[in-house]
């Protein structure tokens, strides 16, 4: 009695380059900025069935690059890690570091960048890498050595001979006034935060407060979780 072969099942990895993946996250993003979405919100986003093979890969690639985060069974929502790189200009540092982050979030691919040692196979080598090293089958293999090249170089840190240039984050503001081991801040690092904006990039938001109080904060475009914490810290010593 003769039995058809079947594929072994790979390792959980991306089929899916970053590049396709954010923009599809973005599409989320614009619908469902402050509100859960599930799996045929995210399928109807890259005109897929929800119930059919590359609709549910979809879901988990977007998962494990950290630009959706599940609430609980089916649904999710949109990742703090992408509504930040939404706020950046993409041609940016910011956005280049943003970038390279989500590419080193799946498991599979952590690894790999671990072992290549920064220069990055041509991508038939790569599959066979996956193949003999990781157990992949030949299909998912060759798709997933082609998201992560794609990945790399879209995130601008893979260069022309595949080496990889791993983009260091800006350094912190410091200030005149410096920071102690609990990182609080002096108010006149508020100055320095707000001298980073390039001109005409400044944004504001009302907060509202009890008694029908507003708070008017104008900040920078870019302005990062660690220095968003240096201003709170000021705030809070004002108010202490």
């Amino acid at each position: 009695m003769s039995t058809t072969p079947t594929a072994s099942k790979s390792p959980a990895a991306p089929s899916r380059s970053l590049a396709t993946c954010y923009a599809i996250a973005s599409k989320i993003y614009d619908a469902y900025s402050h509100t859960e979405f599930g799996a045929p919100e995210i399928a109807g986003a890259a005109n897929l069935s929800a119930t059919g093979g590359p609709g549910k890969s979809l879901v988990s690639d977007l998962k494990q690059y950290g630009l959706i985060e599940k609430t609980k069974a089916s649904r999710f929502i949109i990742s703090q890690e992408l509504k930040n790189a939404h706020a950046m200009e993409q041609e940016s540092h910011e956005f280049k570091v943003a970038a390279y982050e989500f590419v080193k979030r799946p498991a599979v691919f952590q690894k790999l960048l671990l072992d290549v040692k920064g220069k990055l196979p041509e991508e038939t080598a790569l599959a066979n890498n996956l193949r003999s090293t990781y157990q992949f089958n030949p299909a998912k293999a060759k798709a997933t050595a082609k998201a992560i090249s794609e990945s790399l170089d879209w995130a601008g840190v893979l260069d022309q001979k595949r080496n990889i240039i791993e983009p260091r984050p800006a350094k912190n503001l410091t200030g005149s006034g410096g920071t102690d081991k609990l990182g609080e801040v002096a108010p006149n690092d508020l100055d320095e935060v707000e001298d980073r904006a390039p001109k005409g990039k400044l944004l504001t938001l009302d907060i509202p407060l009890a008694d029908g109080r507003t708070v008017h904060v104008r900040y920078p475009f870019d302005l990062t979780a660690e220095e968003a914490k240096k201003i709170g810290n000021v705030l809070a010593a004002i108010c202490g």
